[in-house]
């Protein structure tokens, strides 16, 4: 037989609520045989009292009779007695162990005994003879019926001394009666008595009953319910946990299966899903390791190819872009007229590619440098002022018509420890970027100090960047603007955030279209 745990949920339901039933319908049976049977013992408390009240009616109609001789007195005495006889009748039927159920109803009418009363006395006798009150009852109903039958010989006998008129015989007879008259009552007496005393104890018995019936169907209810409630929260809350361990990719934790309902079964259901997720997440991580890896060489391969070839490349751009500027210088020397303005036109052009390459070269070596983790600093304590300076004016040649104007009023005092180098690059990628982007309008360099930084701004009057393009444009390749006049790898700023960075500073955007873009740079002024 399968256990508690294991039984569906569904039959658990179903056993719950028959079991639940049976026991109401049980305590219904109980309060019904508890209402027949207090109705009973109540009926033969009525029926006591008919049967000595007619046995008394009886005695005064027969002492009437000795009084007045007259006939319709001795007959009422016989009525009256018909009633205890009817109960006597009805008593010997029950007594039988085959007893007529006609019969005694036919006797117990005899006996005044309310129609609805009958089947419940019946059933009492029946029943609980046994019990000591209602043997005791039942004995002194047989003597009681023994002298009832004493005291109609006697009254016959005293009707025919009546009748005789013989005095002395009606007077003997007379007090026979009576005094079977006083046992009767002493009879009645200890039957009510009897009867009374089985009554409570009959009482007792049912409220017991009851009691017990109320307990069983509560205790019985409430264990059921406490052991469905359990097994059910218990698979529910483990199902909770294993969820959440699943969600979070934890697959290594088994689901228990504590039952073979239907929460069992779904809990073993589970669990296989959690054995095949594990099993696809464990081969997905030795793919994602695997492609990782290969993805690392061909990184790896790439920024050696560009380190190389940058390196490679910038040894004879360099030797190009020397030999590009004695030539202009040359041209200027020594041709004159329109010839010198052409060719050194031409010269001033090739020499700007040579510039823009080697620029884009520059930008790819570093790009390398920084994802191979080999930015190395070399820090130094320099004056600010003089190396903004150099750069603003070295860069006004290549304003492409756009007005530098360096804000900063001349400081011989303000120093900071940091790659002077690095430094002159991040001011020229800011100050080139805001010539790029500002539309050949006024650039402002500005910077200032306060007790722990030194702060760099760069303003253009430009194009401007929409806002929800900020976050992205110090990401690699990344530009703001896709115009195709505007050349560029879309490296510069991203190389610039990182130089910042490398020194412990920070670098902001502020940008509206149609406005112009200001970029502000914060560096410690001593390293970090």
């Amino acid at each position: 037989m399968p256990q508690w745990k294991d039984i569906s949920i569904v039959k658990k339901l179903y056993l719950v609520v028959g079991i639940m039933a049976c026991l109401i319908a049980g305590e219904l049976l109980i309060l019904r045989f508890a209402m027949h049977t207090l109705s009973a013992a109540r009926a033969f408390v009525e029926g006591e009292g008919s049967w000595s009240k007619a046995q008394q009616n009886a005695i005064f109609a027969l002492q009437r009779y000795g009084i007045s001789h007259d006939e319709k007195d001795f007959k009422t005495f016989q009525d009256f007695l018909k009633i205890p006889e009817g109960d006597h009748f009805a008593r010997v039927e029950m007594a039988k162990p085959n007893g007529n159920p006609d019969i005694i109803h036919h006797y117990f009418l005899e006996g005044r005994v309310h129609p609805d009363d009958i089947e419940p006395m019946v059933a009492l006798i029946t029943r609980f003879y046994w019990v000591s009150y209602l043997a005791r009852a039942i004995e002194q109903w047989t003597l009681g019926d023994e002298l009832i039958a004493a005291i109609k010989q006697k009254a016959e006998l005293y009707h025919l001394a009546i009748q005789e008129n013989d005095l002395e015989r009606s007077e003997s007879l007379m007090a026979e009666i009576q005094e079977l008259d006083r046992k009767t009552g002493e009879v009645e007496n200890a039957f009510s008595s009897a009867l009374g005393a089985g009554s409570r104890w009959l009482e007792h018995v049912v409220l017991t009953l009851l009691l017990i019936a109320v307990l069983s169907v509560e205790s019985v209810g409430l264990t059921l319910a406490v052991m469905t409630a359990r097994a059910l929260s218990r698979g529910l809350k483990e199902l909770d946990h294993s969820a959440a361990r699943i969600g979070a990719g934890n697959f290594t934790v088994p689901i228990l299966k504590h039952s073979e309902d239907e929460i069992g079964r779904l809990a073993g259901a589970l669990d296989k899903m959690r054995g095949m997720l594990q099993t696809s997440y464990l081969e997905l991580e030795e793919r994602v390791a695997a492609r990782t890896e290969d993805l690392n060489q061909a990184l790896a391969y790439r920024d050696e190819f560009l380190s190389i070839a940058s390196h490679e490349l910038k040894t004879p751009l360099t030797a190009l872009y020397l030999q590009l500027q004695l030539l202009d210088r040359k041209i200027k020397s020594e041709l004159a007229g329109e010839q010198k303005d052409q060719i050194s036109k031409q010269a001033l052009a090739a020499l700007d590619r040579s510039r823009n390459l080697k620029k884009l070269l520059d930008q790819l070596f570093d790009l390398t440098r920084l994802n191979s983790g080999k930015l190395d600093l070399q820090l130094s304590e320099f004056l600010v002022y003089p190396v903004v300076l150099d750069i603003v004016q070295s860069l006004q040649a290549e304003s492409k018509g756009a007005s530098l104007t360096l804000v900063a009023e001349p400081n011989d005092q303000l120093k900071i420890i940091a790659d002077p180098m690095r430094i002159t690059q991040v001011v020229t990628n800011l100050i080139s970027n805001a010539i790029k982007y500002g539309n050949a309008g006024p650039v402002s360099i500005d910077f200032s100090e306060n007790d722990k930084e030194f702060i760099l701004r760069v303003e253009d009057k430009g194009i401007g960047i929409d806002p929800e393009h900020l976050d992205r444009i110090f990401e690699r390749f990344e530009r703001a603007n896709k115009d195709p006049n505007i050349t560029g790898l879309g490296l510069g700023l991203y190389i610039t955030k990182h130089i910042v960075e490398a020194h412990g500073g920070r670098i902001e955007a502020e940008s509206k279209l149609g406005v112009g873009t200001r970029f502000t740079v914060f560096l410690p002024k001593t390293s970090t």
